[in-house]
């Protein structure tokens, strides 16, 4: 449920990647007016689900934290088929439902502080503050900022020379978000129940590169955490280690806290220092003293401050 006053926000670390991968590295700086053009035109949008929901950046901000350049967002989702809100009369039990408008869809908003550099020795990545909200989280985001990158790269007519071939190949750049490590560890390590880990080789195999015949998927293996509760967090950094020795540049685990009726998940890089502190998205808990609804298209300035303040 949707509190007034208090919000979960999620921390991960964003990578800009290059499609396809021999393609030239992208850098965020440069994307970040490109994208502010697009959204103050309200030109970011993306409808999914066969035209049931539908996605948009709806307002951004350039902002600083820390002395770090940023950039605030609020993004959107409509659903269609989504039930319409009600409300209770809190003392009579009596119900009253909200009237929809013609064109209007059921409304959620996230907001996101983006920092525009990359995270001190880890080239390539940058930390992200997400709020938690049902329908946008990582998946969902990572397909509608896909979508503006991918809309920005065709406009400006990227493309690359390559190598084997010696002809101009299209290039865009590719989001992919992965959470950054959690304050709730030590609770999960110690009560949670884990689905088997998926350890992932993403390096590019270019001998089976042929478009329109081949696409070339990710090595994955499958490996179940049996360890007892007191001994996961070693056992997940040998399976780190091992696995990065062997070649797997991620790890893919899924877990059920205790008393929790749904699995969470997070995808983290096997060259972190301590795979047992970063297994699980790092949350902060956000509070503002003036209410808020369950969508906006504006950026709440208080809920943006609050967020900067906890954001590191």
């Amino acid at each position: 449920m949707v509190d007034r006053y208090d919000r979960w926000c999620l921390f991960y670390d964003l990578e800009i990647l290059s499609s396809p991968s021999q393609g030239p590295a992208y850098d965020l700086v440069g994307l970040v007016p490109l994208l502010q053009h697009r959204i103050e035109r309200n030109l970011s949008v993306k409808t999914i689900d066969r035209d049931r929901r539908i996605l948009r950046i709806a307002q951004a901000r350039a902002l600083d934290v820390g002395g770090a350049p940023c950039l605030s967002m609020v993004m959107t989702l409509g659903n269609k088929t989504a039930a319409d809100p009600s409300f209770i009369d809190f003392d009579v039990g009596t119900a009253r439902d909200a009237d929809r408008q013609p064109h209007e869809a059921k409304g959620a908003s996230a907001h996101c502080i983006l920092r525009t550099t990359t995270t001190p020795g880890h080239p390539g990545r940058y930390l992200m503050m997400l709020e938690q909200t049902t329908g946008l989280g990582r998946t969902t985001v990572e397909r509608l900022l896909n979508s503006e990158f991918a809309t920005i790269a065709s406009d400006r007519g990227d493309n690359f020379i390559s190598p084997a071939t010696g002809r101009p190949v299209s290039v865009r750049p590719v989001a992919h978000m992965s959470g950054h490590k959690s304050n709730q560890m030590e609770e999960a390590l110690r009560t949670g129940t884990f689905a088997p880990i998926e350890l992932i080789d993403s390096t590019p195999d270019h001998t089976f590169d042929e478009p329109g015949v081949f696409r070339p998927k990710r090595r994955m293996l499958r490996v179940e955490l049996v360890a007892p509760p007191g001994e996961r967090r070693a056992a997940l950094e040998v399976l780190s280690a091992r696995a990065r020795e062997a070649g797997y540049q991620r790890m893919r685990i899924n877990w059920r806290p205790a008393g929790a009726t749904r699995n969470s998940d997070s995808e983290i890089d096997t060259d972190l220092d301590d795979i047992g502190e970063a297994m699980f998205t790092k949350r902060e808990l956000i509070h503002v003293e003036a209410g808020m609804s369950e969508c906006s298209h504006t950026l709440r300035g208080d809920f943006i401050t609050a967020m900067a303040e906890r954001f590191s």
